[in-house]
C-alpha cells in the first residue's frame, strides 16, 4: 500500500515537472518506467499507479503553461488564446484558477458518471464507432454556421481545409512520428500565431492580479461540459479538442470563464475515461492507456487503483497549480515581453528539431502561418482544428 502511495507521488511530481515545460509529456517517460519495472522486476501495479498519477497532474500543470507563456499542445489549445490575453490583461493567475477548477470539477464530474458511464460505454461504442467520420462532418459544419456571415464562413472553410491538409501531411507518418509532429503543429497554429498577433501592441506583461474570489460559474455550463466530455470520451478518434468544440456549440456561451472551464473539464474528462474504457471496452485511447494495457490485465483491482490514483494525483496537483500559479503571477511579468517570446519561441524550434529534426521546421513555419489567419479574417481560431478532424474524416470514410 505504502509502495503505491509512493508511486503516486513520483507520478505527480513527473506530471507537474513535464506540465511546465511545454512539449514535452508524460507519454515521453513511458519507455523508460516500462523499461524499469522490468529491468528491476517492480510490481507492475506500481508502474500503472505512476503512470496514472503523472498523467492526470500533467492535466492539470499543462495549463499555466499555455496561461503565462502561450504554448499549448493537444488538450490545451482551445484555450491559449483567451487564457493569455487575460494573462496580458493582469488576470492570468484568475484565468489559472478558471482552468484548475474546470479539471478539479471534471475529475468529480467524472466519478459521479461512472455508474452510468458504466453501463452506457460499451453500447454506445459498438453503435456509433462507425459513425466518427460523419459526427466530425456536422461537428465542422456547425462551427463554420456559427461565424453567421458568408464572408466569414468563407474565411471559416479556408482555415479548416487548410488546417486540415497540413494535419494530412503531417500525421500520416511520412515526415516524423504522428505525436512527435503534434508539438510543431499545435504551437504554430496556437501558441507562435497568438503570440505574434499579441506582439502587435503590448510591449511588456501587466502585473497579475491574484483573485482569491471562489470560482462562480453557470451549472448548467458545468453539466452540459461534463457530459458532453463523458459522451465523446465513448467515441474512437475523437480527443480532447474535438470534444471541447461540440460542448462550446453545446452551450453557446460567450464568457470567457465558461469556455475555459469547459476546456478544462473536457480535456480532464478524456484522460480520466481513458483509463476506464481501458476495463469496459479494452480500448486504449492515449499512450499511457495503451502502456498500462501492456503491462496488466485490467481487472477491478486495476481500475480501484486507476480510480484511486485519479483522485489523488486531482487533489494535490490543484494545491502544487495554485500555489505555481502565484510564483509565475510574480515572476514572468518581470521579464520583458519580447524577450519572452524570443525564449518560447527558441525553446520550440529546439524542440520541433530534436523530436522532428530539420523537416519540422517547414511544419512550425507552415502552422504559424495558418494560424495567423483566424484574428486576420475575424474568425474564430477553432477551425484550425481541421489540422485533426479532416485526417479523422479522410481516414474513416
Amino acid at each position: 500500500m505504502l509502495d503505491l502511495l509512493l508511486y503516486c507521488l513520483l507520478g505527480i511530481g513527473c506530471g507537474t515537472f513535464c506540465g511546465l515545460l511545454p512539449g514535452i509529456h508524460p507519454n515521453n517517460v513511458i519507455p523508460v518506467a516500462v523499461g524499469l519495472t522490468a529491468f528491476l522486476s517492480l510490481d507492475p501495479l506500481c508502474t500503472v499507479a505512476f503512470l496514472v498519477s503523472a498523467a492526470i497532474s500533467n492535466t492539470f500543470v499543462s495549463y499555466l503553461p499555455s496561461t503565462f507563456l502561450g504554448v499549448p499542445e493537444e488538450g490545451t489549445a482551445l484555450s491559449v488564446l483567451p487564457a493569455h490575453r487575460l494573462t496580458r490583461e493582469g488576470r492570468g493567475y484568475h484565468a489559472l484558477k478558471i482552468s484548475t477548477a474546470g479539471c478539479l470539477f471534471g475529475l468529480l464530474f467524472g466519478l459521479l458518471l461512472l455508474v452510468p458511464f458504466y453501463f452506457l460505454a460499451g453500447p454506445t461504442y459498438r453503435l456509433l464507432k462507425g459513425w466518427v467520420p460523419l459526427i466530425l462532418i456536422l461537428i465542422a459544419a456547425l462551427m463554420i454556421l456559427t461565424e453567421h456571415s458568408p464572408r466569414r464562413m468563407g474565411w471559416a472553410i479556408l482555415v479548416f481545409i487548410l488546417s486540415g491538409l497540413l494535419g494530412l501531411v503531417s500525421l500520416s507518418g511520412r515526415v516524423c512520428s504522428s505525436d512527435s509532429a503534434l508539438i510543431p503543429l499545435f504551437t504554430g497554429l496556437f501558441g507562435l500565431s497568438t503570440l505574434l498577433v499579441s506582439l502587435e501592441g503590448t510591449c511588456k506583461l501587466p502585473k497579475q492580479e491574484i483573485d482569491d474570489q471562489p470560482v462562480r460559474l453557470n451549472p448548467k455550463i458545468m453539466g452540459i461540459g461534463g457530459s458532453i466530455g463523458a459522451f465523446m470520451g465513448m467515441l474512437p478518434a475523437v480527443g480532447p479538442a474535438q470534444s471541447t468544440v461540440v460542448a462550446q456549440l453545446a452551450t453557446q456561451s460567450k464568457g470567457t470563464d465558461e469556455f475555459l472551464f469547459c476546456v478544462s473539464e473536457v480535456n480532464l474528462l478524456k484522460v480520466f475515461y481513458s483509463f476506464i474504457l481501458l476495463y469496459l471496452i479494452g480500448r486504449a485511447r492515449t499512450g499511457i492507456a495503451a502502456a498500462i494495457q501492456d503491462l496488466v490485465q485490467v481487472n477491478s483491482t486495476v481500475l480501484v487503483l486507476m480510480i484511486g490514483a485519479s483522485i489523488l494525483a486531482g487533489g494535490l496537483t490543484t494545491l502544487i497549480v495554485l500555489r505555481l500559479g502565484r510564483s509565475a503571477s510574480s515572476f514572468i511579468p518581470k521579464i520583458p515581453y519580447r524577450l519572452l517570446i524570443l525564449l518560447i519561441s527558441c525553446w520550440v524550434v529546439g524542440l520541433t528539431i530534436y523530436f522532428c529534426g530539420p523537416v519540422g521546421l517547414p511544419l512550425l513555419s507552415t502552422a504559424t502561418a495558418i494560424g495567423l489567419l483566424p484574428p486576420k479574417a475575424g474568425v474564430k481560431r477553432v477551425h484550425c482544428m481541421g489540422v485533426l478532424m479532416l485526417p479523422v474524416i479522410i481516414m474513416g470514410i
